[in-house]
């Protein structure tokens, strides 16, 4: 008995090494509408040009060849060269992803230490069949989606619409899908 228990211990060890499975994994899609309203125009310009204008730290490059980050667990170098990757790309519709991205992780690393949250240029308006593929050619356990993001003045107050959509692989159905709902003031 106390060899099978041993022989059981060992394969779950050995399985669990070479697997290296994850829990959750989540990759968050990029924003694919994004409108605003005319008044918005140089608000959204100028957020986008300092996005873009920010100084690109070579310190990342030296940082990712560094014996400090292949030390780092698996889980958190995937998902750190995901965030450097989309960093090179950011303006400000794109901003949702980064910042769903990072309030998950602060959330979940602690109840997940093998975590596993991503982001992606990808994008998708939404459809179940889309989501589907998505999450089965990236082998994603979940798909975070963004197919709308909205912002608009009304009576001379600033406001953003947002879609929001969270795909389960493994039930095939959207647990989180809403149609466009106002989220927040913006004060601009």
């Amino acid at each position: 008995m106390k060899r099978l228990t041993m022989l059981v211990l060992i394969l779950t060890e050995v399985l669990t090494a070479y697997g290296q499975t994850f829990e959750p994994e989540i990759l968050i899609l990029t924003p694919s509408e994004f409108t605003f309203d005319k008044g918005f125009s140089w608000e959204v310009f100028a957020i986008n040009n300092g996005l873009r204008n920010r100084p690109h730290n070579d310190d990342l490059d030296e940082y990712v060849n560094s014996t400090a980050f292949k030390k780092r667990p698996d889980n958190i170098q995937i998902m750190e060269l995901s965030e450097i990757s989309f960093l090179k790309t950011l303006d400000f519709s794109k901003q949702a992803s980064f910042i769903a991205q990072q309030y998950l992780v602060y959330r979940f690393i602690e109840r997940f230490p093998r975590l596993l949250v991503v982001l992606s240029g990808m994008k998708s308006e939404g459809s179940l069949s889309d989501l589907k593929t998505i999450a089965e050619c990236e082998n994603k356990q979940y798909v975070l989606n963004f197919p709308k993001i909205e912002l608009y003045r009304s009576d001379g107050v600033s406001y953003a619409k947002m879609s929001v959509q969270l795909y389960d692989r493994s039930s095939q159905a959207l647990l989180i899908g809403s149609s466009p709902k106002i989220v927040e003031k913006l004060v601009v």
